[in-house]
């Protein structure tokens, strides 16, 4: 290939980045509502930033400002068309049936779920019932009041009836039948909480935890660890293409890669950062199969752009994309900067530790705003807790997969995994109910939007003066540090 070949596919790469980034922006804007005079200030400041930090084409910014604006309408089209689209019970109280389209959430003693309107009706509401059984595929008839609660059409425990079973896709009901066949292996050969947090490190399985273990986790800043990541779908994609690869060509092994990740999306769930994760692992399989630089900045962007172009009130309703992206970009683009300020990038330290601190602090420094304003406080001794925790998650894991899979063959077999296993949750349940004892409240200083906006400024800024000196290289994030996004 040319040089002047590759020059016109940088200039492509960057003219989208530059759009997508526009895109996100305005659904951004539109979704939080911020009123023009922010609008114009925020615009007035992106063009001296991108001016002084690195010149743009006017093409460019022109481009750019055309996908704001086209973000901007979009939400509210979506917004507007979703509506259109409803057709909700007018009686109050109501009956109505639908089919449950997502695998249940079940937390204490209630579930949440979401169900699609059958006719004479249409739309999906989320539930809030009893845990009582009630299963992806399944018809239910219900009987009770819908509301709109923070932008969300919901029921609230209803009169509930099962009319029919397995009613959903064959094949995620199959692979939901493999998760739940997992868990229950995990929580015949364990103590009650280090089965449920196996099946979160493994699966992202949390409706088996207990109330302690999950107000533990939260206190001493560890919930993240039980959230399908990045490091997940790593992990699988290289066990997966790698072994594919000793029977078939390479660009096959990554088309079997592909399709594996795609199917564990389907056991473990579509959450925000289950989908944000398996997005960007697809395109850093078809990058390298492609013989493409993976450039992380464009995968960013690229899988952010397409969940907000399915959903845009993402934006505004899911704690868990927000969170899953500002940790990640945290920890892509901080974290380098801070390491740059302390060590050499060579110096991991004992076990790592220099490097899941970094790791750590950026991620968090990411997501302290949004923490703050949805909790009110959030631990100082969290850093340390993952320090201790974070380098056993990918061994743990693996031990995970391992045990589904010999304990579904032989339970005898499984003894020496299943004790691998207890000695790792054990260790690991031992930290968190440590830290969350002792736990440090840092108290919510973002009353002000305008708090917030200088806080991520500054870190912006932080982040281009220690790239424009040359102290940062900005590359794509190993795969512990994905474990955050």
């Amino acid at each position: 290939m040319s040089g002047a070949e590759n020059t016109a596919k940088m200039q492509v790469g960057e003219y989208t980045l530059k759009l997508l980034l526009g895109f996100l922006t305005g659904a951004a804007v539109a979704a939080f509502g911020i009123p023009t005079e922010g609008i114009v200030i925020g615009g007035l400041l992106a063009i001296i930033w991108v001016q002084y930090f690195k010149q743009i084409k006017l093409v460019m910014l022109c481009l750019a400002g055309g996908a704001f604006i086209f973000g901007i309408l979009y939400f509210h089209l979506y917004a507007q068309g979703s509506v259109t689209f409803l057709r909700l019970p007018q009686d109050s109280p109501a009956t109505f049936e639908g089919l449950v389209v997502e695998e249940p959430r079940n937390a204490n003693r209630f579930a949440r779920f979401t169900i699609e309107l059958q006719e004479p009706y249409r739309g999906k509401i989320g539930v809030i019932d009893e845990a009582s059984g009630i299963q992806y595929g399944d018809v239910l008839r219900l009987e009770g009041r819908i509301r709109i609660e923070n932008g969300e059409i919901i029921a609230k425990f209803p009169k509930t009836e099962r009319l029919a079973r397995n009613k959903g896709h064959w094949l995620k009901e199959q692979l939901l039948a493999v998760k739940r066949g997992v868990i229950q292996s995990f929580e015949r050969a364990l103590p009650p909480d280090e089965a449920a947090l196996l099946s979160g490190i493994t699966l992202g399985a949390r409706s088996s935890f207990s109330p302690k273990l999950k107000e533990d986790m939260a206190i001493s800043g560890t919930i993240h660890i039980v959230a399908v990541s990045g490091y997940n779908i790593s992990i699988l994609a290289i066990v997966l293409g790698s072994a594919a690869a000793l029977f078939m060509r390479r660009r096959i092994a990554i088309w079997v890669a592909v399709i594996g990740i795609l199917l564990f999306v389907g056991i473990v769930g579509s959450e925000a950062s289950v989908v944000r994760a398996a997005i960007m692992g697809i395109l850093g399989l078809l990058a390298e199969g492609t013989g493409r630089p993976n450039n992380q900045a464009y995968a960013i962007a690229l899988a952010a752009s397409l969940m907000v172009a399915w959903d845009p009130t993402i934006i505004r309703n899911d704690l868990g994309f927000m969170l899953s992206f500002l940790s990640l970009l945290g920890v892509t683009y901080l974290s380098p900067a801070l390491q740059s300020l302390w060590r050499n990038a060579k110096d991991k330290g004992f076990f790592a530790w220099k490097e899941n601190l970094d790791t750590t602090l950026g991620a968090q420094l990411g997501v302290l705003p949004v923490l703050l304003l949805t909790f009110g406080s959030v631990s100082a001794t969290s850093l340390l807790a993952n320090i201790l925790i974070i380098p056993l998650i990918p061994i743990t894991m693996g031990v995970g997969f391992l045990l589904g899979i010999i304990q579904w063959l032989s339970p005898l077999l499984a003894f020496p995994v299943t004790e691998i296993a207890r000695l790792l949750t054990g260790y690991e349940i031992w930290v968190i109910q440590f830290f969350a004892d002792t736990a440090i409240p840092i108290g919510n200083f973002f009353a002000y939007p305008v708090v917030i906006i200088a806080y991520y400024l500054f870190f912006a800024a932080f982040i281009a003066y220690r790239n424009k000196k040359g102290e940062i290289k900005l590359t794509e994030p190993s795969a512990i540090k994905n474990l955050w996004s």
